[in-house]
């Protein structure tokens, strides 16, 4: 019985630090970082993207926002291989960071879309 609890309480542990890292993002740390190197010349740093950048490329303004509502609607998979590959007139990171980084901005680049309500 005592088994029963104390791996109930380990799973529980888990999950609620599991909601925690979702709920609280990296933020200050390295994802940040390169984000601000990296994507924010284009997508700002607020992600919702830089009108200026959108007249250069000739693109919709949406087309920078990574808060946009076609962009919120890709899986994960899809955007870490868009940021690894490039896309249109972005250019590809493949090579210049791991997939794990990707994964993190990612992450980093979705926690935007909350802070900013």
């Amino acid at each position: 019985m005592g088994k029963i609890k104390v791996y109930s309480l380990g799973i529980a542990g888990i999950l609620a630090i599991g909601s925690y890292l979702s709920a609280n993002p990296p933020a200050a740390g390295p994802a940040q970082k390169n984000f601000d190197a990296q994507c924010s010349s284009c997508h700002g740093k607020d992600g919702k993207g830089k009108a200026a950048m959108a007249k250069v490329f000739k693109v919709e303004p949406a087309a920078l926002d990574l808060a946009d509502e076609e962009t919120l609607k890709k899986s994960e998979g899809d955007l870490v291989k868009i940021i690894l590959g490039g896309k249109n007139k972005m250019p590809a990171f493949k090579g210049k960071m791991s997939d794990k980084d990707a994964a993190d901005i990612l992450t980093y680049a979705r926690s935007l879309k909350k802070e900013s309500k």
